[in-house]
């Protein structure tokens, strides 16, 4: 009983990951590109992956807020295959910037394997807000802290 109950607190440890107020680490994303790099006065981070199904609705919710918001600060780490990673790419091109990454990079980055996850960084790269999510209502919970116009939202922004 007692083994259990250590090796229960090792594993809770080892995948507490990042937390409200914790900041981004300023990971390598390829090229000159940094994490830090791509915030402005705030960054949405969303992480997904191909195998995932829960990342396959995330991914409708950002495409649908990405045409109604095109002046959103917004960057997804994709989990996935270098030939539907290019596909994603191309039919996001102009909305969203998705960078190509691996399970062991998103859990070395965020300290977690929890996907799909998103989170809402200030301008000094400390996270405001992280929550799981796939649907519309969990995407706004994430991007309340810049949203002043979310009442708003909450109302006119629906999924088909």
């Amino acid at each position: 009983m007692v083994k259990t109950l250590i090796h229960h607190k090792f594993l809770k440890n080892r995948y507490q990951g990042l937390k409200v107020g914790d900041y981004i680490p300023n990971y390598h994303l390829g090229s000159d590109i940094y994490l830090h790099n791509l915030i402005k006065d705030h960054l949405i981070i969303v992480v997904l992956s191909s195998s995932c199904q829960a990342c396959f609705s995330a991914l409708q919710t950002i495409d649908d807020y990405s045409k109604k918001d095109a002046e959103f600060n917004m960057v997804v780490l994709f989990d996935t295959s270098k030939e539907q990673f290019k596909q994603v790419q191309e039919y996001f091109v102009g909305r969203l910037e998705f960078f190509h990454v691996t399970q062991r990079q998103l859990k070395d980055i965020f300290k977690t394997i929890s996907i799909p996850y998103g989170y809402c960084l200030n301008s000094g790269g400390q996270i405001l807000t992280s929550f799981p999510f796939s649907t519309t209502e969990g995407f706004l919970r994430i991007i309340r802290p810049i949203k002043d116009d979310l009442v708003n939202d909450e109302v006119t922004f629906k999924m088909d």
